[in-house]
């Protein structure tokens, strides 16, 4: 009996001895930081890509944006080398010898600047010519001045364009256009709605400068119609906003910011503006009557990019774009002249143009 409860408890399982010290399996602390900081890694990793995705979709909303308002805009523009416009101009008396007289072009005094008796264009200055050298077929170019004053109230960029009235010409100031009226009307209602009734679109408190260029160019494609669209229905309403709160809208980019416009950015070097008459000149001008070599201006649109920055030179917001008698004030009459709009410029001051992230028409195929 006893061998055989012996072997009775020999067959059954010995208990498992548990030390006091023995610890269930888990993780150390510096295991658990190591994890935590694995996984904020991969977190930011995916984060940065996200925003690097999202930051590209909307260079390519701009994009398409910048390229619908080209679009437009170039429809307009190129509507003017085909524009009719009546020009006349008052019989000279003619003097009973010499050559017969015809009507000067911009009148300035002559200046002999390095003795050779000649203006500036090579042209000789006869002893008794008195005003300008700058003789053409008269009609051709008060056509052309005219022409020009015409692109200035039709597509404005900036608020002097319209509250100029259309310059004196040969032999007067041509009537005011039925669109640069309209315009007037619109920036007079929209500030009367913000302002109230008594305030006026002329009065530089309520219609400020800050974005002229971008409300300007809102007005013009607000005006512009395609059948039964108007083209500002091209654009959600998302994109539309009035950022400085004037009551003047503008067409906004991807990051909210308002795209500008200038009419003739004359330092703007693209291929389509090489800034060179004998590649691309005015085609407004094709009996070349503006004989300083004009070369073609494209409009400009643009947007600052991702980077918020508009890196266009722009000159004084109150400057006046087109003026007969003022050559500071003609883009046709000294391309590097003190502003030199539109040009690229040098961002942060180590003598070379910087690589601009600005999204315009230009540069569209560029990218």
């Amino acid at each position: 009996m006893i061998n055989r409860s012996l072997a009775i408890r020999s067959s059954q399982p010995r208990p498992r001895l548990v030390s006091r010290y023995a610890r269930r399996p888990s993780f150390t602390l510096v295991e658990l930081m190591v994890v935590i900081s694995i996984i904020g890694v991969l977190a930011s990793a995916v984060l940065m890509a996200m925003a690097g995705v999202m930051e590209q979709a909307k260079v390519v909303r701009t994009k398409a944006q910048v390229a619908k308002l080209h679009e437009l805009i170039m429809a307009k523009w190129q509507s003017y080398n085909t524009r009719t416009l009546r020009v006349t101009l008052p019989a000279l008396t003619q003097p009973a010898t010499g050559p017969p007289r015809r009507w000067p072009v911009i009148p300035e005094t002559f200046v002999d600047s390095n003795g050779n008796g000649k203006w500036d264009t090579g042209e000789p200055h006869p002893a008794d010519e008195n005003q300008n050298g700058v003789y053409d077929s008269g009609v051709a170019r008060v056509r052309l001045d005219m022409l020009r004053d015409l692109m200035r109230m039709e597509l404005p960029d900036r608020i002097s364009d319209l509250t100029d009235n259309p310059a004196l010409l040969w032999p007067a100031a041509m009537p005011k256009p039925s669109l640069f009226l309209s315009y007037r009307r619109r920036a007079d209602a929209a500030i009367k709605a913000r302002h109230g009734a008594t305030a006026s679109w002329t009065d530089s408190t309520k219609w400020t400068t800050s974005y002229q260029g971008a409300e300007c160019l809102y007005l013009i494609i607000a005006s512009i119609r395609e059948g039964d669209s108007r083209g500002i229905d091209y654009f959600k309403e998302s994109e539309i906003g009035d950022i400085d709160d004037d009551g003047m809208f503008e067409i906004l980019d991807a990051w909210g910011r308002p795209i500008e416009f200038l009419r003739w950015p004359a330092g703007y070097a693209s291929e389509v503006q090489p800034l060179d008459a004998s590649v691309a000149a005015d085609s407004f001008d094709p009996f070349h009557v503006d004989t300083r070599q004009t070369y073609r201006l494209v409009p400009l649109i643009y947007s600052a990019g991702p980077d918020g920055i508009y890196d266009i030179v722009t000159d004084s917001p109150t400057a006046i774009r087109y003026s007969m008698t003022d050559p500071l004030n003609d883009p046709y009459h000294s391309w590097a002249g003190p502003s030199y709009v539109g040009m690229r410029f040098d961002v942060d001051g180590n003598g070379a143009i910087d690589e601009l992230d600005n999204i315009t028409n230009h540069l569209l195929d560029e990218s």
